[in-house]
């Protein structure tokens, strides 16, 4: 999918590709994210420095969340979970 905008009278374009996970590891997840969607999204703009500064909140439903998949939520994006520094917070907030 290709969604063109226009920022500041420069034309650019989202191009989105949504495709089934068969190599989790290959795109930083656990095993179990085998078989999910995967969704890329690309920026393609002009713009220079601040100008060319995108970003997007990706909004799920799913019926593991708050309403249960009666509503959107944010997605549960964890970009740094494998961090050194995530895993010792997570450690200190529930020692083992």
């Amino acid at each position: 999918m290709i969604i063109p905008f226009l920022r500041d009278d420069m034309p650019g374009a989202v191009t989105v590709t949504l495709e089934r996970v068969d190599d989790p590891a290959a795109i930083g997840k656990h095993p179990s994210a085998d078989g999910f969607p995967c969704c890329t999204a690309g920026v393609d703009y002009p713009g220079k420095g601040y100008r060319a500064l995108f970003g997007w909140v990706q909004l799920v439903r799913s019926t593991d969340n708050s309403s249960a998949g009666a509503a959107f939520d944010m997605d549960p994006f964890y970009l740094f979970e494998d961090a050194v520094a995530v895993r010792l917070l997570r450690h200190q907030s529930h020692p083992v």
